[in-house]
């Protein structure tokens, strides 16, 4: 599963550390693997499974972001021609 970019979406993320919320765009939130709290000054990481969730957490990403025309599933569903 890629992590969607949502460039204009913002997403609020706690320090596990303090609990300061951090709210960063999903496109920054994709490219960053760790960052430093701005209250406690402590070193967050990001790991992959944790971006998901936070990026997966809004609809908007649920969605395919090129969606299937309504006839593909039917010419997927047909066998090769053969020739």
């Amino acid at each position: 599963m890629a992590l969607p970019r949502l460039p204009n979406v913002y997403f609020s993320h706690a320090c596990p550390n303090c609990g300061h919320v951090r709210s960063e765009t999903g496109l920054w939130f994709r490219s960053v693997g760790s960052y430093k709290c701005k209250a406690c000054s402590g070193q967050v990481r990001m790991s992959y499974e944790e971006k998901a969730r936070l990026l997966g957490a809004n609809d908007k990403c649920g969605s395919d972001p090129h969606p299937a025309a309504p006839g593909d599933a039917a010419v997927k569903q047909q066998p090769p021609v053969r020739r």
